[in-house]
């Protein structure tokens, strides 16, 4: 977590941003409930994803906030929780999911303005089951679920970049 996203986290009280996360994951007793973030970590659940992906569409908001937040959820409720930022097949062997856990990866911009690019998306998104998209506008773009469909995975939740609020969509 930068600077940046702990001064964040302290000034809306959406956490404890002088606490580092132990290594490999986050451990329930560190976690504080956040109501948005809770029911994004219902939807990760409830998809039965052990690798899930933050992804953007467009907007490049695919932060270290939302992830930290997820993941905090998520180990609230008792889940073994990994998370890394890259590449989602990078995030599997050493991470807590390997194990039987769930790893929450900050994939950055999947879908630039534009056309869907099918080589760059099958390589971006290797080895995730699940993605969560942080969109410009409330509802994802229907080529990019579709794109997400055909490689397989499950469009989890949607979250408009300028939602302050973290309320999220079903996709």
């Amino acid at each position: 977590m930068d600077r940046l996203d702990a001064a964040f986290l302290a000034r809306t009280g959406r956490g404890d941003a002088g606490r580092a996360a132990p290594p490999g994951g986050v451990s329930a007793s560190a976690a504080e409930p956040v109501g948005p973030m809770h029911r994004l970590a219902d939807a990760v659940l409830a998809a039965g994803c052990r690798v899930v992906a933050v992804a953007g569409a467009g907007s490049g908001a695919a932060s270290r906030v939302l992830v930290a937040g997820i993941v905090r959820a998520l180990a609230a409720q008792g889940r073994v929780v990994g998370h890394r930022d890259g590449p989602v097949l990078r995030a599997v062997p050493d991470e807590p999911g390997a194990a039987g856990g769930i790893v929450v990866v900050r994939c950055g911009d999947w879908f630039p303005p534009g056309a869907v690019n099918h080589r760059r998306l099958v390589s971006l998104a290797c080895g995730c089951e699940g993605v969560i998209l942080v969109t410009a506008s409330p509802l994802p773009c229907p080529a990019h679920v579709a794109a997400l469909r055909a490689l397989g995975i499950a469009v989890v939740a949607t979250l408009p970049a300028a939602s302050s609020t973290g309320q999220e969509s079903a996709a």
